[in-house]
């Protein structure tokens, strides 16, 4: 059932004649119905009465401020939000300003940017019927504009994220040393140096830093400015909260995307050793492995749990220019172009599209177990249905566990 229907030949929403909404405010226009929505948000929500759930609503299916405001009234959708990411400076400061004006003025509780690096530090709270939980948030991929910035007291600080920087070595056998002097003094003659090319052990070359070792690898380090300013205010929410969660969004991998970067080892034990009692990494898109380490979750990357970006309103004009679309192209010109009609990037590499939902269960302070709920965001379904969650069926939630399990190294480890 719902609230649309005809009245002496006169389509009505609720008591309101459509022809008067077309009038007022033109048309195609868009039309909601408040009893619908809540008498089907009921219907759905009683039919989970016997299990502990909440219902989460898909923003990028429906966006739109008045709708998210009357499902999350009722009950439905998310309460405490990561802020910081790569995307978080896409439209400058102003952007991030009303992303984060509108996450507050809808009580989401949100923590990661601010104006200033002291405020996209701050671990942020919610209280609930059970406990005190705070999360702090930060990001290792970022382009630097995005960065949050502190202040000397004579100019303003920068708006931005909280950011988790690292350092790179490229460790290489002289044998390739040698190659790269050679390429050096071919490629860049004015920048090869003398004491380049008397060096042994490192040289310096399109913005690399090469070090002679005993086999080709690359080494990640957490920037210990970074390390230490995070920790101390994990260090200070432990004693502000029951549970106290870090969340770090990474694209880097190590070796292949499903693996994460030393330094994001490195850095989500550094959290468990300074209180969190959970990190939660995200960002490359792919599922990534759980770690229990000190009887602390480190989950490195669960993965996707919405991903429609292929029905989006708009994109800018930067997106187009980059596959030579002119002005007259439209949304699915652009989606077709990228993904070349589903035949290269996400829409055909399956480990984007699977998931799980992991639910860890604590006794007081001790973590017995973790749920995992595996899903599907739909691999090769058409557009209009990819990128929402599903269950995945019992032949593919055998998959994805066992994708969790053997095929991700160094996945599962336990470290009393």
């Amino acid at each position: 059932m719902d609230y649309f229907e005809y009245k002496n030949g006169n389509l009505f929403c609720e008591d309101v004649l459509i022809e008067d909404i077309a009038e007022k405010y033109g048309t195609p226009s868009y039309i909601y119905s408040k009893k619908t929505l809540i008498r089907h948000y009921s219907a759905y929500s009683a039919s989970f009465n016997s299990l502990d759930n909440m219902i989460c609503f898909s923003v990028k299916s429906l966006g739109n401020i008045a709708i998210l405001n009357l499902l999350n009234k009722e009950g439905a959708g998310f309460d405490i939000v990561s802020t910081a990411n790569n995307h978080t400076g896409d439209y400058g400061s102003e952007g991030m300003r009303l992303t984060l004006k509108y996450l507050n003025d809808y009580g989401l509780v949100n923590a990661g940017a601010g104006e200033s690096l002291e405020e996209a530090r701050e671990a942020k709270f919610i209280e609930t019927s059970k406990a005190r939980v705070a999360l702090i948030s930060c990001a290792s991929t970022f382009p630097d504009h995005s960065r949050a910035g502190t202040s000397r007291g004579d100019t303003n600080s920068r708006p931005g994220l909280s950011p988790l920087r690292f350092n790179t070595e490229f460790i290489i056998t002289k044998e390739h040393l040698d190659n790269i002097k050679k390429l050096k003094k071919d490629t860049e003659p004015s920048k090869f140096s003398k004491e380049d090319e008397n060096s042994l052990t490192e040289i310096n070359f399109s913005g690399r830093n090469y070090k002679v070792g005993k086999e080709n690898e690359i080494i990640t380090k957490t920037n210990q400015k970074d390390l230490k300013e995070i920790e101390r205010v994990v260090g200070s929410s432990v004693h502000m909260a029951d549970y106290t969660i870090v969340s770090i969004h990474a694209h880097e991998s190590d070796e292949k995307k499903s693996v994460p970067a030393k330094f994001l080892i490195e850095f989500s034990r550094k959290m468990i050793d300074a209180g969190a009692d959970v990190v939660i990494g995200h960002g490359p898109h792919v599922l990534r492995g759980i770690e229990i380490y000190k009887g602390k979750p480190i989950f490195y990357s669960l993965a996707n749990f919405m991903f429609q970006n292929e029905t989006l309103l708009r994109v800018p004009e930067e997106n187009y220019a980059r596959y030579s679309l002119g002005n007259d192209a439209q949304i699915n010109d652009w989606n077709s172009k990228r993904y070349a009609n589903d035949t290269r990037g996400f829409p055909t590499e399956r480990e984007i599209w699977e998931s799980v939902i992991a639910v860890p269960k604590w006794d007081k302070e001790r973590l017995f177990k973790i749920e995992l709920y595996p899903i599907t965001l739909g691999f090769r379904e058409k557009r209009t249905i990819r990128g929402r969650p599903m269950f995945a069926n019992k032949v593919l939630s055998r998959k994805i566990i066992n994708d969790l399990i053997y095929f991700f190294p160094g996945i599962l480890n336990f470290q009393k």
